[in-house]
Formats: C-alpha cells, sequence, structure tokens
C-alpha cells in the first residue's frame, strides 16, 4: 500500500488505479455513458439522479464512474461513487439525502480532500459481475480511503443484507449505512 500524504482525489488517483486495475475496473470513456445508460438503468428500481447528473459529476471529479467490463470488452458492471465535499456531507446528515438534483458544491473537485464518500450505485449484470463490482468497492475503501468515512444507502432488503453482510452498519441517518472498516472478512472485529 502506498502511504498518502496529500489527501486529495488527484492526489489518490495513482492508488485508486492501481486497485482499479486489479478488478478489471476502468472510467468510462465519454461516448460510453449513454451505452452505460442503456445497460444498466433496466436494473434500477427508481432513477437515482439524470444522465446529464452523473455526466457533471463525473466531468467534476474525474473519479465518479467505474466500469467493469469482460475479456470481449462488454460492460458488465458498473458503481457511481460521490466524493462529498464538507457542504456535500451536510447535506446528507442534516437534510437526510441529496435528492436528484445534486448541487455542484456538493461534490469535490480534484483538487479537493473528501469530507466522505457516497457509494451510490453498485450494479453488475448477474450475480457475478456485482460481486466483482462490490469487492472493488470493498478493496477501493480499505486501500485508498480508509481514512475517510464511506457511506451508502441500500435500495432493497436484500441490498440491505449485502451491505450489512460485507460490513456496512446503519447509521442514525434514516436508510445510510455506514463501512465499518474494523469488520475482518468473515463478520469478526479487528481489535485494534
Amino acid at each position: 500500500m502506498t502511504l498518502i500524504t496529500d489527501m486529495s482525489l488527484q492526489a489518490r488517483l495513482p492508488a485508486t488505479e492501481q486497485v482499479m486495475a486489479k478488478f478489471h475496473m476502468r472510467f468510462p470513456r465519454d461516448n460510453e455513458m449513454a451505452h452505460l445508460h442503456n445497460t444498466f438503468q433496466p436494473m434500477i428500481a427508481a432513477p437515482i439522479t439524470s444522465d446529464a447528473q452523473v455526466a457533471a459529476i463525473q466531468a467534476q471529479t474525474g473519479q465518479c464512474v467505474f466500469v467493469h467490463q469482460d475479456g470481449g470488452g462488454n460492460l458488465t458492471g458498473s458503481m457511481l461513487l460521490i466524493q462529498l465535499s464538507k457542504p456535500g456531507l451536510a447535506r446528507l446528515i442534516f437534510q437526510g439525502g441529496l435528492g436528484t438534483d445534486i448541487d455542484a458544491d456538493w461534490i469535490c473537485t480534484p483538487q479537493d480532500t473528501p469530507s466522505a464518500l457516497l457509494v451510490w450505485g453498485l450494479l453488475g449484470r448477474n450475480a457475478w459481475f456485482a460481486g466483482r463490482v462490490l469487492a472493488f468497492s470493498l478493496a477501493l475503501a480499505r486501500e485508498v480511503y480508509a481514512d475517510i468515512p464511506i457511506l451508502t444507502y441500500a435500495a432493497t432488503p436484500d441490498g440491505a443484507r449485502i451491505m450489512e453482510r460485507v460490513g456496512f452498519r446503519p447509521s442514525n441517518i434514516s436508510g445510510l449505512y455506514q463501512l465499518d472498516l474494523t469488520i475482518r472478512k468473515g463478520g469478526s472485529r479487528d481489535e485494534t
């Protein structure tokens, strides 16, 4: 693991890319955003935001959308990660969420250090690919963002069970879960 002293998104990018390589993840190409929507929208029960909003966040951070592809180049999974600024985290805590119309001030720029990360969407074409994207998100949390709170919402009861199984715990904010990095694989706590 690389010791990170500059905590900005840009400084974390090399470590992020190392984790991405381990899991065959990459950032989407500009021309893939619409294809991502068409591929994964049928799997989403309710839209969390517009495609334009996701594209704007990706343009602002450069590290919002992560995609998984198989050996044939087919898109098989995706993760949407929002790096929250202090105002974004405050909005999440005190107003119970970001809503679907996200203000640019709530999102970090590459020069900013995130106040928290919000795993806003995690999808796979099937359970195996979803598991790969989930494993990537946990590795990213442990190897690159262990110093920052990692938050998520569970869209379904099954999602909540999976989140709790991998170490997310309900927070005191309705529906919001926070990753507990002291939980090891298998559910036991680190004693440190």
